[in-house]
């Protein structure tokens, strides 16, 4: 197991323990076994073959992705933003399909639909935040709810993550050859900490009583 697995399973021990308090704030208690099944997965995949880890984050990332478009999407109040995500998460689920049948495979990591959900999550962010600044939510206080650094974990995640796999081609390649790849990991178990360390936040401030406002 790596530093990433260990803040995977802390983001879900945290998220057991306060447990009753997720239930206060809608979709929250999903995390769970949302979590349960990335630590299934990623340690299931240690010390398993190249072809088989492919396959199984291929699907996994295909979850994960469907998993936070139904967060977002449940937290937007624009109908025009609410009716995007669906837009774009049709789009990303119509690319996977394509590059499985016609692409990259079934037995090969599917770069480029990750890389297009990557940046299609990032845009969930955006549509987040320009809701947090519209004028009748800038009187409240980000830093108090939880989808806030939510959000805020997913953005530095996938915005991470599309630089590093825009990189690794010219590391791979490049004077950095041998040190593509520790830098590669390097750089996904500092994101995954972000990542994971942000959940905690979030699920510790689902401890406030949830406020009037419909957002999360």
């Amino acid at each position: 197991m790596n530093i990433s697995n260990y803040a995977e399973l802390f983001a879900l021990l945290v998220s057991i323990i306060l447990f009753k308090n997720l239930l206060k704030h809608p979709f929250y208690i999903y995390f769970i076994p949302f979590l349960a099944i990335t630590c299934i997965v990623e340690i299931y995949a240690i010390g398993k073959d190249r072809a088989l880890k492919d396959i199984l984050y291929n699907y996994f990332f295909a979850f994960e992705f469907f998993f936070y478009s139904f967060i977002f999407y449940q937290n937007l109040q624009l109908p025009n933003l609410k009716r995007l995500v669906k837009i774009l998460f049709f789009i990303y689920i119509i690319a996977f399909i394509v590059n499985q049948l016609f692409g990259q495979g079934f037995y090969e990591y599917n770069r480029y639909t990750y890389i297009l959900g990557s940046f299609i999550m990032v845009t969930f962010v955006c549509f987040f935040f320009y809701e947090a600044i519209l004028p009748n939510t800038l009187h409240t206080n980000l830093l108090q709810k939880p989808i806030f650094w939510v959000a805020t974990g997913l953005l530095f995640f996938y915005l991470g993550t599309v630089i590093i796999h825009a990189m690794i081609q010219f590391l791979t390649n490049g004077p950095l050859k041998k040190q593509a790849i520790p830098i590669f990991q390097s750089i996904v178990h500092s994101l995954n900490i972000i990542l994971y360390g942000s959940f905690s936040l979030a699920f510790i401030l689902c401890r406030h009583k949830k406020t009037s406002s419909p957002q999360l």
